[in-house]
C-alpha cells in the first residue's frame, strides 16, 4: 500500500535530505544549525523548492520512465548541477538572505550525495520489495513487441506473465522473457489459473466479434482491461501512432485545451511578452553573433527559410546563419549530429541555441509559439504525411521554439526520428496544458546545458 504512494514518500524524503543538507552545510561552517528564524529562512525555503522543482522537471517522480541505476544517477546529477545554476542566479539578482558561497557548495554537495544515496536505497528497495502488476497482453504483434520495449526498464512496476493470440504459428513462441501461453478463447483459464491481474489489448486491427465477446467476460468476472496505447502513453509521455486507429483519437480523453479560447489568448499574451523582453535582453549576444558570422564566412547573416505552420501555412523562418552559404545547392536536406557544412561560428551558436534568437520574430508576428512542435521543411512534410500516420495532426496548434519532443528526444535525421518525435508531440497536443508548458521551458534550459535533446 505505502508503495501505492510512491511518488509523494520520494517527494518528502527528498525534500528532508535537502533541508538536513542545509542544516549540515551551516554546521560544517559555523558549528551551529540554522533555524527558521535565521537569515538563511528565504534561502532555505528558495533552495527546497528549486531542487524538488527542478528533480520534477527531470522526471525524477515518474519512476515508470527511468531505464535503470546509470540513468537515474545522470538525472539526479544534472538535477542538482542544474538547480545550483538557477539558484545561483537567483541569488545574484535577489542577494537578501541568501547563503555565503561556502554554505552554499558544501549544501549543493551534500544535497547531490543524500538525495543519490538515498535514491539508490529506494531503488533497490523498491526492486525487491514491489508487488509488481501483473500484465496479460492480448496479442503478439508488433504492438506487444512496441509495448514491451517500453516495458524494458530496471524499476518497472509491471510483469508480464505472457501473451494470448489466436494464431496458431505464435502458440508457445518466446517474445523476450515471456511467451505466448495461449489462445484468447482461453481466457477463463487463465484467469482461474492466475488469479488478478491486467489484460492489455495490443492488437490495433482485426478486433474479432468473438474476441471482443471474451474479453468483455473477462473484464465482467473483474479482470482490468485497458487498451495498448493508454499504458504506452502513461510509460513513455508518447502516442504510438502506428499502434492506434482513429477511433482512439476520437474517443479518448484529452486534447481539451486545443480550442479553449482563454488559454490560447492567454499563451499568445506570454509570447507577445516573453518575446519582447528577450529580443531586448539578448539583443546583445545576437550582434556580438552576428558579427562573428560575418567575419568568417560569406554571405548573410541571417537565414531564410519555409516552413510549415498552424494549419498547413508556409511561414518565413528566420534564423542566424550557421552553415556555409548555398550549402543546399543540391537540394534540401536533413540536418546531421555533425553536419559537415556548419561553420566554426555556427556550431558555437548552436551550441548555445543562439542561431534561434531571430525566430522571437516570428513568435511575435503570430507564426510561431514558445511552446509546439518544431515546424519542418514543406519538402520533408510532403514525404512524412504519406508515411508516417497522422503526421498532419501535429499542425493543429502554431509551432514552437522548443517542444514536448526536443526536450525528450535526442538529435535525429530519420524517419523513425520524425516518427517518435511526432508521438511525442501527439502527447502534447492530447496532454496541452501551462504546466506542461512550463515544464517544457525549464527542461529546454537543461537541454541547453547539459546538451541534451534536439534542434
Amino acid at each position: 500500500m505505502l508503495w501505492g504512494y510512491k511518488r509523494y514518500l520520494i517527494g518528502v524524503i527528498d525534500g528532508l535530505l535537502i533541508l538536513a543538507s542545509i542544516q549540515l552545510a551551516v554546521w560544517v561552517r559555523f558549528g551551529q544549525l540554522a533555524n527558521w528564524t535565521s537569515i538563511y529562512r528565504e534561502a532555505m525555503i528558495v533552495s527546497l523548492v528549486m531542487y524538488l522543482a527542478i528533480l520534477y522537471v527531470f522526471d525524477m517522480y515518474n519512476i515508470e520512465r527511468i531505464k535503470n541505476v546509470p540513468d537515474m544517477l545522470v538525472r539526479i546529477a544534472s538535477s542538482f548541477a542544474f538547480a545550483g545554476i538557477l539558484l545561483t542566479f537567483f541569488f545574484f539578482f535577489f542577494p537578501g538572505g541568501r547563503f555565503g558561497r561556502g554554505i552554499f557548495f558544501i549544501h549543493l554537495f551534500l544535497s547531490w550525495f543524500l538525495v543519490s544515496a538515498w535514491r539508490l536505497l529506494f531503488s533497490r528497495l523498491y526492486r525487491f520489495t514491489i508487488v509488481k502488476q501483473k500484465l496479460l497482453i492480448i496479442g503478439a504483434g508488433k504492438s506487444a513487441r512496441y509495448l514491451m520495449e517500453a516495458l524494458n526498464s530496471d524499476l518497472s512496476e509491471y510483469e508480464i506473465i505472457g501473451f494470448l493470440d489466436d494464431d496458431p504459428r505464435k502458440q508457445g513462441r518466446q517474445i523476450d522473457s515471456s511467451q505466448v501461453i495461449g489462445y484468447i478463447s482461453q481466457f477463463d483459464d487463465i484467469i482461474d489459473k492466475i488469479g488478478h491481474f491486467t489484460a492489455v489489448i495490443a492488437i490495433t486491427r482485426d478486433r474479432r466479434y468473438r474476441m471482443l465477446r471474451d474479453i468483455l467476460q473477462a473484464r465482467i468476472k473483474g479482470v482490468t482491461v485497458v487498451e495498448m496505447p493508454n499504458l504506452f502513453e502513461s510509460i513513455t509521455g508518447r502516442i504510438p501512432v502506428k499502434h492506434i486507429q482513429e477511433g482512439w483519437l476520437l474517443f479518448s480523453d484529452g486534447f481539451l485545451l486545443l480550442n479553449k479560447e482563454f488559454i490560447q489568448r492567454f499563451k499568445r499574451l506570454n509570447d507577445v511578452a516573453l518575446s519582447v523582453f528577450l529580443m531586448a535582453a539578448l539583443s546583445p549576444i545576437a550582434l556580438i553573433s552576428s558579427l562573428l558570422i560575418k567575419l568568417e564566412s560569406r554571405g548573410p547573416v541571417l537565414f531564410v527559410q519555409k516552413r510549415v505552420g498552424k494549419d498547413g501555412l508556409v511561414f518565413d523562418l528566420i534564423k542566424l546563419r550557421s552553415m556555409y552559404e548555398n550549402a543546399e545547392s543540391n537540394g534540401p536536406v536533413w540536418a546531421e549530429q555533425n553536419d559537415s557544412r556548419v561553420t566554426k561560428v555556427g556550431r558555437w551558436i548552436r551550441r548555445f541555441r543562439f542561431d534561434e534568437i531571430p525566430q522571437l520574430w516570428n513568435i511575435l508576428r503570430g507564426e510561431m509559439s514558445f511552446i509546439g512542435p518544431r515546424p519542418e521543411r514543406p519538402e520533408f512534410v510532403s514525404t512524412l504525411e504519406k508515411q508516417i500516420p497522422y503526421y498532419y495532426l501535429r499542425h493543429a496548434v502554431k509551432p514552437g521554439l522548443t517542444g514536448w519532443a526536443q526536450v525528450n528526444y535526442p538529435y535525429g535525421a530519420s524517419l523513425r526520428d520524425a516518427e517518435i518525435k511526432l508521438e511525442y508531440d501527439l502527447y502534447y497536443l492530447k496532454n496541452m496544458s501551462l504546466l506542461l508548458d512550463f515544464k517544457i521551458l525549464l527542461k529546454t534550459i537543461g537541454v541547453i546545458f547539459f546538451r541534451q535533446g534536439s534542434r
